[in-house]
């Protein structure tokens, strides 16, 4: 079988995480060109890896003829760069987050349904085996009607040298976000995956630790149709951090941190039992409990990779696909207009009012004076 073809675009830290991961997979993969805004960054790599460089996008795909392009750019550039790769003859894999707005997102998936292209998203944190095996048991009914979710992600630390080493960075022109658009993304996609998307939320967002114009922390509370609900706690400032994510529902808990996943199964079904018992003050009893180590890491980009190529040769089912990288990007938008109004928001957010938000807020450069325009009214 032949080769998959490969373009890259934009050769940054993740552009660079994909080229490594694709040189592993050189039987099975071949990257026939890359490309990237600044001409030293694209002529630097294609000298030191022997590959052909181009002098933009549009220029790979015709030239270099790819299967499919993953699209390394900053945030703002990934939608457009996928509508145009895709009207071109290019599959397309995005990078985390697919889009900053909604809206455009939710127009790059028309552009794949008039050509009939694949959009995939990057949330390679699926393809970790503790996070598939909690997926497993939720969906198998493992702790039956989920009540309350509790996610603390604090392990993000970023110091100033990482915000200057781009001009993008930390800017809400250039990034279109702060956490909750660079770095949370993945745990926000986590929450979706397992949960479905939040009914409603209610989110605090600051800059509080960087001298940067987006946001470093953000807390928020969740609501689902259900009854359900969750708290999420994400920051840069923390160290060392934590990885935390705990799902309770009426027939037990799924508990994943740093230590593993340990899975806790009851006797009977919480609920009924409430309503049986003869018991005051004491809940079913706990069945079993299950502790499973983080196995040997794989590389996440290489499966990411190798699930790509499977799904556009034989239809294997995608890691992400587009439609569930919209909803990623509705639930980080929601977050934010809530931040910002601190008010209770629902899902999804209201396009025009997000859009306003964001351009106050590339407006004025700050999370605080953006606030304080909507408490004026």
């Amino acid at each position: 079988m032949s080769k998959v073809r490969v373009g890259i675009i934009g050769l940054g830290v993740i552009g660079q995480v994909h080229l490594k991961a694709l040189q592993a997979l050189k039987d099975e993969f071949e990257i026939v060109g890359v490309t990237d805004a600044v001409e030293q960054a694209r002529t630097a790599c294609a000298t030191q890896h022997q590959l052909t460089a181009f002098a933009s996008p549009a220029e790979l795909v015709r030239g270099g003829k790819p299967d499919y392009v993953v699209i390394c750019t900053p945030h703002y550039s990934h939608t457009e760069i996928a509508a145009e790769a895709m009207r071109l003859g290019a599959n397309v894999l995005i990078e985390k987050p697919m889009a900053i707005q909604a809206s455009k997102a939710r127009e790059c998936l028309e552009v794949a349904r008039a050509t009939g292209k694949t959009v995939g998203v990057g949330f390679m944190g699926r393809l970790q085996p503790l996070h598939s095996r909690m997926k497993t048991l939720v969906r198998e009914g493992f702790v039956g009607e989920v009540i309350r979710m509790t996610m603390v992600r604090t392990a993000w630390f970023r110091s100033m040298a990482y915000y200057r080493s781009g001009s993008w960075r930390g800017t809400w022109a250039g990034e279109g976000g702060g956490i909750l658009a660079n770095q949370a993304p993945h745990d926000l996609d986590f929450i979706v995956w397992l949960m479905g998307m939040p009914s409603e939320v209610l989110a605090e967002i600051d800059t509080s630790w960087h001298q940067i114009e987006v946001e470093d922390v953000t807390n928020a509370l969740l609501k689902w149709p259900n009854g359900a609900v969750g708290t999420l706690q994400v920051s840069t400032a923390e160290a060392p951090g934590r990885s935390y994510f705990e799902i309770a529902g009426t027939r037990g808990t799924l508990l994943l941190d740093e230590a593993g996943l340990k899975a806790t199964r009851l006797t009977a079904d919480s609920r009924q039992f409430c309503e049986t018992t003869e018991l005051k003050m004491s809940g079913p009893p706990v069945a079993e409990t299950n502790l499973q180590q983080l196995p040997e890491r794989v590389d996440p980009f290489q499966l990411l990779h190798k699930n790509y190529a499977q799904a556009l040769r034989s239809g294997t089912p995608l890691v992400c696909t587009g439609e569930e990288g919209v909803a990623e990007v509705e639930l980080a938008d929601a977050l934010l207009v809530s931040g910002i109004r601190r008010q209770w928001t629902r899902t999804p957010a209201d396009p025009r009012l997000f859009n306003d938000i964001l351009a106050r807020l590339t407006a004025t450069k700050s999370v605080a004076k953006t606030r304080e325009e909507f408490a004026k009214g």
